[in-house]
């Protein structure tokens, strides 16, 4: 029986472990993207450069952190796998997981920003340039992937927490996050450093002076403790599995050979 307990929780790390690969998988995705999000045709070559050498200091970060974690997910399974009992250091390593996830709310110093549709009247009744100044899914991502490369630890628009699955999208005129509609204005909250967020947002030529020169109000706080809620969509995965060791093992084995 107590065999059988230990290996119920090694699995269960296991999956932690998947997850949280995923997790940190696709921040690394979203910085190779960055310029297409963010539309760079229009910048200058400077201001590119600037961005490409922030976003390849975050993707090694990113990496470290992948490998750290790795690491600390190995020794918790050869713990549990030893029968070790040791239920604070695994507890205290879940809740780090579940932070990761977004799925407990969390607390520090961070910004404040909110947006609104533009103030500016369009002369025509032409809907091409009434939608020109309409806040838009595009425009809040350009947010979200600034606030990142900026080191953004955690991130809510209109209280919905912003994860690696979430996708921010309109459904008419109406902005959706998470499959939840929210409207104007929009709140977005961020936590870290409240200088570095502040900068990234503010760079010249970033996403605030493109807001502003269009009519669209822009107002930004650095707080010194802001709270983000906790994601609270769906986090099953019906299609993706976990590789096994021995799977992976026979994978290295098959590539070294060719």
């Amino acid at each position: 029986m107590h065999r059988k307990h230990s290996r119920h929780w090694l699995w269960y790390v296991t999956a932690i472990s998947f997850v949280t690969g995923a997790l940190l998988a696709a921040c690394l995705r979203t910085q190779r993207q960055w310029r297409a999000d963010l539309g760079i045709g229009v910048w200058r070559p400077e201001i590119i450069a600037e961005h490409l050498k922030a976003s390849r200091e975050e993707a090694k970060g990113y990496k470290a952190e992948l490998a750290a974690t790795r690491g600390r997910v190995t020794e918790l399974e050869n713990t549990l796998a030893q029968g070790g009992r040791d239920k604070e250091l695994f507890n205290q390593e879940l809740q780090k997981y579940k932070m990761l996830m977004g799925l407990v709310e969390l607390e520090g110093p961070g910004i404040i920003m909110r947006l609104d549709d533009s103030t500016l009247r369009s002369a025509t009744s032409d809907p091409e340039e009434i939608e020109s100044l309409l806040l838009h899914d595009y425009d809040l991502q350009r947010v979200v992937n600034e606030l990142r490369v900026a080191g953004a630890e955690a991130i809510s628009l209109n209280g919905q927490r912003i994860v690696e699955r979430t996708a921010i999208r309109c459904v008419g005129p109406v902005a959706h996050v998470n499959n939840v509609p929210i409207g104007t204005p929009y709140e977005i909250t961020a936590i870290g450093d409240p200088q570095v967020l502040r900068s990234g947002l503010t760079i010249r030529g970033g996403i605030v002076d493109w807001l502003k020169t269009l009519g669209f109000p822009v107002e930004l706080k650095a707080m010194p403790k802001v709270r983000v809620p906790a994601y609270t969509g769906p986090i099953e995965l019906r299609f993706a599995k976990p590789v096994s060791a021995s799977k992976q093992e026979a994978d290295k084995a098959k590539g070294g050979k060719q």
